[in-house]
């Protein structure tokens, strides 16, 4: 599992050379729950390791202005065909507490299936990173007010896949 308390020194960039499978899969704006749900012709499945406050910051840039603050984090890993094929990190600021105590039934859902899902949702900015691990790409959202900070790590097994 990537280090995510790292995510603030990762170098984030919106121009990442990306190859032609990477940038279809990263820069893809709509809801990678259903690209990987059909990728994997159904076989697809959330585990979820953790669900815990941090003291930490979304890293830089940053459309919106953040430090070093109280983040309820949830960190997953989705499968595909049997495989793990992304590690992603959820970051909303501890303040949003009506988000949070919708966030917090998710269990092993996807959380894509509920984004998605909120007529309100936009995407700020989508910047990627390289890591040992795999390619990354961080999405800032808003549902009205609230924001939400997503953070996936697609894994070498993933793209080995396709």
């Amino acid at each position: 599992m990537p280090d995510f308390s790292q995510i603030r020194a990762m170098t984030w960039s919106t121009g990442l050379p990306l190859s032609t499978l990477e940038r279809a899969w990263l820069a893809d704006p709509g809801s990678l729950t259903e690209k990987l749900v059909a990728a994997s012709a159904g076989d697809f499945k959330v585990v979820l390791h953790s669900e815990q406050r941090h003291w930490t910051s979304p890293g830089k840039p940053s459309p919106t202005h953040h430090g070093h603050d109280l983040y309820w984090c949830r960190d997953v890993t989705l499968y595909g065909c049997g495989q793990p094929w992304v590690q992603a990190r959820t970051m909303v600021p501890a303040r949003e507490q009506r988000l949070l105590q919708r966030l917090r039934q998710l269990g092993t859902r996807p959380l894509g299936a509920f984004l998605f899902s909120q007529p309100n949702l936009q995407r700020l900015r989508m910047d990627y990173a390289r890591l040992e691990s795999g390619v990354a790409r961080r999405s800032w959202f808003t549902l009205g007010r609230q924001e939400i900070i997503l953070v996936e790590v697609f894994l070498p097994t993933f793209f080995d896949r396709l």
